[in-house]
């Protein structure tokens, strides 16, 4: 069995946490449960919404297609291996129904093998949120790195 690393970005329970006004709230969140993959693209995909629309699917737009085995289930999990061909991003609207201040990005990260299987491996991982007006252009990023992160079924 080849044991590459896919690295694949979990947006289980990924959550874009926002201040609006003195209170911060969850306001978008997914755990890609529902999820149907078809080639490269991810659809059916239903959010938790407070002030914002979520997309109903996303696509990687390197042209890398999606896990779609047992393990991959309720995960946005990329076939690529980060470790010997490099990053892979992913590009998705959301719509404010009012005026919001980002507060925190909480991201699930972990590694699957060739075969779609959890990575039993250590691994260490950087990934990068960077949120765009579609008006104003860049707004902020935030970055962060996964080290010794081992993923496991839940």
């Amino acid at each position: 069995m080849n044991t590459k690393s896919y690295s694949t970005l979990l947006l289980l329970s990924a959550a874009l946490v926002f201040a609006a006004s003195a209170h911060a709230a969850v306001l978008l969140q997914t755990d890609f449960a529902e999820r149907t993959v078809s080639g490269d693209t991810a659809s059916n995909i239903t959010w938790t919404e407070n002030s914002l629309i979520g997309p109903s699917s996303m696509t990687v737009n390197d042209g890398f297609n999606l896990f779609d085995t047992t393990a991959a289930q309720g995960f946005f999990a990329v076939e690529r291996n980060l470790a010997t061909g490099g990053p892979w991003d992913t590009t998705f609207t959301i719509n404010p129904l009012a005026d919001l201040t980002l507060g925190s990005v909480d991201i699930t990260q972990g590694n699957f093998i060739n075969s779609g299987d959890f990575q039993n491996s250590n691994r260490s991982v950087t990934w990068t949120v960077d949120v765009v007006g579609s008006l104003s252009g860049p707004i902020g990023s935030v970055s962060g790195t996964s080290s010794n992160f081992k993923s496991k079924p839940l």
